[in-house]
């Protein structure tokens, strides 16, 4: 389980779930992009993913992703 957090529309929201990282392109194969799979949505100590539309839930996994890899990047950079 992995826990990002993200500004969404101005408010911070703690996401749980499952980072799954994209693969780079080989010979054999074509690049994978990276997803997540959101299990929880934190506003304050509530779980608000039931309330959340469809629409919405994917436009915050999309935030997700893109938080975890300039996340890793940075991490990448100090090592």
């Amino acid at each position: 389980m992995r826990e990002t957090t993200i500004v969404f529309n101005g408010i911070a929201l703690v996401l749980r779930g499952q980072f799954y990282e994209g693969e780079s392109r080989t010979y054999a194969t074509p690049p994978s992009d990276s997803d997540f799979s959101v299990s929880e949505v934190l506003c304050g100590s509530q779980d608000i993913i039931d309330i959340l539309d469809e629409n919405v839930l994917q436009e915050i996994e999309i935030l997700a992703v893109k938080e975890i890899e300039e996340e890793q990047r940075d991490y990448d950079s100090i090592v």
